[in-house]
């Protein structure tokens, strides 16, 4: 195809999830002390994103998140594009001095029917 077809389409795309951001995305002081959440939950767009950056599968996102779909997924990339964050992530020993990790066991979340 054209890329000259193709850039309106991907503007048309870009300008309808930024008006679909504001009913994906909440921030609420009292949802999470105020971390931009995925409407309707407790899942800070960070959780889904950063695991993405981490290289986790979407298929396993999917799985772990049954609302999520690539619609989320994009207005997340968006919301956080255009609202950088202004603090550098809180460690455990930010916030508790003298706080040590005791154990690397990562515990796997089990999928019930």
């Amino acid at each position: 195809m054209n890329p000259l077809f193709e850039l309106p389409r991907r503007s048309a795309l870009k300008f309808r999830l930024s008006v679909g951001i504001k009913t994906m995305i909440s921030v609420d002081p009292d949802v999470m002390g105020g971390l931009p959440c995925f409407a309707g939950t407790r899942v800070p767009i960070d959780n889904v994103l950063g695991s993405l950056e981490q290289g986790v599968d979407v298929k396993h996102l999917y799985a772990a998140y049954p609302f999520l779909t690539a619609e989320h997924i994009l207005a997340g990339r968006l919301y956080a594009a255009s609202h950088p964050r202004n603090w550098p992530s809180k460690q455990l020993s930010d916030t508790y001095p003298g706080a040590q990790l005791v154990s690397k066991i990562t515990l796997q979340r089990i999928h019930r029917s």
